[in-house]
């Protein structure tokens, strides 16, 4: 049986190179697992291996409207 590992959000932050607030908006528009548990009033932490798995999937499937970094483009008019 394999130990499940947890991490805390400010280190997946730091490990992936994201900032903090950019974390917490990836969680809650879906596009990062929720989280596994709760421990604390300032205490959450999520499955490793599953933020591993849902970064690994953005960087292999990257959405065509964002950038090279995953992050929202804007389109703008021809000419500009």
């Amino acid at each position: 049986m394999t130990e499940i590992k947890y991490i805390r959000a400010k280190d997946i932050a730091h490990k992936y190179g994201i900032g903090l607030s950019t974390f917490w908006k990836w969680v809650s528009a879906k596009r990062l697992p929720q989280p596994y548990a709760k421990l604390s009033k300032k205490c959450t932490v999520w499955n490793a291996e599953e933020i591993d798995k849902a970064f690994e999937d953005m960087h292999n499937n990257p959405n065509p409207d964002n950038d090279v970094l995953n992050f929202r483009v804007e389109h703008k008019g021809a000419g500009l």
